[in-house]
């Protein structure tokens, strides 16, 4: 009887766990980048092991392929299918926008005929027909209306719209109902001189999801076109008018970059100089849900121009004691307190005195009394 060979078969476990030893090191220096450790190990392989770690790195690679390449295929449809979506909620958005839009336009010319024969009878004609949005309430509708000019009249005082008059609708199922109305809208400078030019327009000034109603006039001269803006909020079943602004050119209603709020925009020339030669003065308004609120302090890059144009015409007329005190207000806005108090002295030991809101432009009316119906 043959007994076994106990030092051969200790050998080969020997080798054979040393095989699996190397090959474990072999795949750690693969996972981890050991490029010594794969070499080392590599040597104490056999030609079958060496094959066989080829054959497995092989593998390897192919199934990493196949899986960057269904990593590819996923993501394309992931892409695809989110492409699709917003393609689907645009359409959508669209459609919506345009069904809106149209029933809008479609409430507008019921109101513009209806209001319209109503306004005829009483002798006066449309100008304007916007809808007031109010999520709270039923659609409402602010009419702007006048007196209508006569042929003779436009062709000896040209275009010009007289007693201009606000009236506030709500719909219902077809047909309307009479709200509040404003009276003859009256200018503080001009009193029912009726204005050359007319708009009506809706927009919510303060940010709380209801519109406000401005109404904007315009006379327009040979070298002035001053301009006034009535700002009007919408009750349950009256107006209030909640201030009025003129200004020596046409009022602007604007949104300005960085500002979160619509601003009203008006000008005025200063200085003691002829109209051509005067710097333009721009305030900005807001409405804040009580009040009309000068807010240039919040605007300060829209000052740094403006403070460039005073100085150039001060270069010419540095005793222009309104010039003075302006550069001041500008350079306070900017931040330049000692600027600003030196400009100001300046102007008050030329015998300067602010504005009076009576007699300049500016705001003219702060929280009205309502107008009933």
């Amino acid at each position: 009887m043959t007994m076994p060979n106990k030092s051969l078969a200790t050998r080969d476990g020997v080798s054979s766990s040393a095989s699996r030893f190397t090959l474990l090191v072999l795949l750690l220096a693969g996972l981890f980048g050991s490029r010594y450790l794969a070499e080392r190990a590599t040597k104490l392989l056999s030609s079958e092991e060496k094959l066989a770690l080829l054959d497995f790195r092989l593998g390897m690679v192919r199934h990493a392929h196949s899986m960057v390449g269904l990593l590819l295929v996923i993501s394309q449809v992931w892409i695809d299918s989110n492409v699709r979506a917003s393609d689907e909620l645009t359409t959508t958005s669209n459609n919506s926008s345009k069904l809106r839009r149209a029933k809008i336009d479609s409430e507008r010319e019921t109101v513009t005929r209806l209001v319209g024969a109503e306004a005829r009878e009483a002798g006066r004609a449309v100008l304007g027909v916007q809808r007031v949005s109010n999520p709270t309430g039923p659609p409402t509708w602010a009419v702007l209306t006048c007196k209508p000019q006569s042929a003779a009249e436009k062709e000896m005082e040209g275009t010009q719209y007289p007693k201009p008059e606000l009236r506030i609708y709500s719909m219902r199922a077809g047909a309307y109902t009479f709200i509040a109305q404003s009276g003859p809208l009256k200018e503080p400078r001009f009193g029912y001189s009726p204005p050359s030019a007319v708009k009506l327009e809706c927009m919510d000034l303060n940010n709380d999801g209801l519109d406000e109603v401005v109404v904007t006039e315009e006379w327009r001269g040979a070298s002035w076109e001053p301009g006034c803006a009535l700002v009007f909020e919408l009750a349950p079943d009256r107006l209030l008018e909640v201030g009025t602004l003129t200004s020596d050119c046409p009022v602007e209603v604007q949104r300005l970059a960085g500002y979160k709020q619509l601003v009203i925009r008006i000008s005025f020339g200063i200085g003691d100089l002829s109209h051509g030669d005067q710097p333009e003065w721009t305030d900005y308004y807001t409405y804040d849900g009580k009040r009309i609120v000068l807010v240039n302090d919040l605007l300060r890059e829209e000052f740094r121009m403006l403070r460039k144009d005073i100085k150039n015409v001060l270069r010419k007329h540095s005793d222009d004691a309104e010039l003075l005190y302006y550069l001041g207000v500008a350079d306070k806005i900017l931040g330049e307190t000692k600027e600003a108090n030196r400009a100001s002295i300046m102007a008050k030991s030329l015998g300067y005195r602010e504005r009076n809101s009576k007699e300049h432009e500016g705001l003219f009316v702060d929280q009205k009394p309502t107008v009933p119906r």
